[in-house]
């Protein structure tokens, strides 16, 4: 059996998209319910930075996620691009250069809503002018007969500026996350620290 074609499925508008400030729409849900299900364990709260498409790059723009992690020390960050949604679209007010909307969850409570659709759903995301407190999800089925609508309150968390110097590498390597997983897992039974090293010899020609 074929998997249905994207421009197949026909999705109806919920809601005005000019009534919003951030209206973003997924034709599956699978992908996204897998990259914000790896952050519950990192994180307790998140700060998803929407970001508007320039007129000159319209690939430009999608979603970003930058946050550290102080129990371990590490610096996250995700990037969904716009050409991942199947609608992407920003109301940002004129004056605002920066084209950019910050808007703060609980993880724990975003991906427990986030877990409610089913991997085919169409979800769709928007944030309400009359309502810029609250974040919205509504899941509805290919067939657009059932739709599922939730909402989550946006947290008043100050804004962090994240100054990442420029880094040369010497080496870089490219693994399966999930063998990457499974390795680091395995190895956590015997010991909680694991070193990464490079070798640059005549025997292991790098």
């Amino acid at each position: 059996m074929e998997a249905k074609k994207k421009e197949d499925i026909k999705v109806k508008s919920l809601i005005n998209k000019e009534d919003t400030i951030i209206y973003a729409q997924f034709l599956s849900t699978q992908e996204t319910k897998c990259v914000f299900d790896s952050l519950r364990d990192a994180l307790k709260t998140m700060t998803l930075k929407f970001i508007k498409p320039t007129s000159d790059s319209p690939k430009s723009g999608g979603l970003s996620i930058t946050a550290f992690d102080k129990s371990t020390r590490a610096l996250i960050k995700v990037r969904i691009p716009v050409k991942t949604f199947e609608v992407f679209h920003m109301n940002t007010d004129e004056d605002d250069s920066s084209n950019e909307f910050c808007a703060s969850v609980n993880v724990k409570i975003f991906i427990t809503l986030l877990k409610q659709a089913n991997n085919t759903d169409i979800m769709t995301w928007y944030i309400h002018k009359e309502e810029t407190d609250k974040f919205v999800f509504i899941f509805e089925n290919a067939k657009n007969v059932l739709f599922n609508k939730k909402k989550i309150k946006l947290l008043n968390i100050p804004k962090e500026d994240f100054k990442i110097p420029t880094t040369e590498f010497i080496c870089k390597l490219g693994i399966l996350s999930a063998d990457f997983h499974k390795y680091v897992k395995d190895s956590s039974f015997s010991t909680d620290k694991i070193r990464i090293s490079y070798f640059d010899t005549t025997d292991t020609k790098n």
